[in-house]
């Protein structure tokens, strides 16, 4: 969608747009600009949790369930997060996508997140973040674009020993 110049964004005063009033081309391009700005920013998110202890998580598929996308929609961030790392390993996480009525899961990712043991506390990770003893997911395309009733599900590859706690992925997406 191609952006509206931020001149025509404002409030729309009553004059314009009461009853049988006129409608003048700078009226309208001013409600495109505040449908648009209200469009972009209807963002929306999608939690895929582990809670508790996560350290029998291994190669685990399908964790929390699979998400199915209520409308076309852009993926354009992923978060990743540990809240207590375990004493040794690393928490690899993945997104997979399957198209409606396929069945057939590939990752979203060139690069997975994870985190390492030597970690912080409470660490999270993001597209395009630079934290230490953590790798940054990397999607395979920005944003990813995906069609109404895909599925997406969270699949560990690796987890950590000892006793890692509550973990997973969040996923931001806006309507396309």
């Amino acid at each position: 969608m191609a952006a509206v110049p931020s001149v025509f964004q404002g409030l729309i005063q009553t004059a314009e747009s009461t009853f049988k009033a006129a409608v003048s081309e700078y009226t309208q391009n001013r409600i495109a600009a505040n449908l648009n700005t209200l469009y972009s920013n209807a963002m929306t998110s999608h939690l895929f949790k582990m809670n508790g202890g996560i350290s029998g998580f291994v190669s685990h598929t399908g964790v929390d369930g699979i998400f199915t996308f209520p409308f076309n929609a852009a993926i354009y961030q992923v978060f990743a997060y540990l809240e207590t790392p375990g004493s040794s390993g690393t928490m690899t996480l993945d997104l997979k996508v399957s198209p409606f009525g396929t069945n057939t899961y590939t990752s979203i990712f060139t690069t997975a997140p994870s985190i390492q043991y030597t970690a912080a506390a409470s660490t999270s990770i993001y597209v395009g973040s630079s934290v230490a003893n953590t790798t940054a997911p990397v999607l395979t395309s920005s944003p990813i674009l995906v069609n109404q009733f895909d599925q997406i599900k969270m699949d560990v590859l690796s987890m950590q020993s000892g006793s890692p706690q509550n973990g997973g992925l969040q996923i931001f997406f806006y309507p396309r």
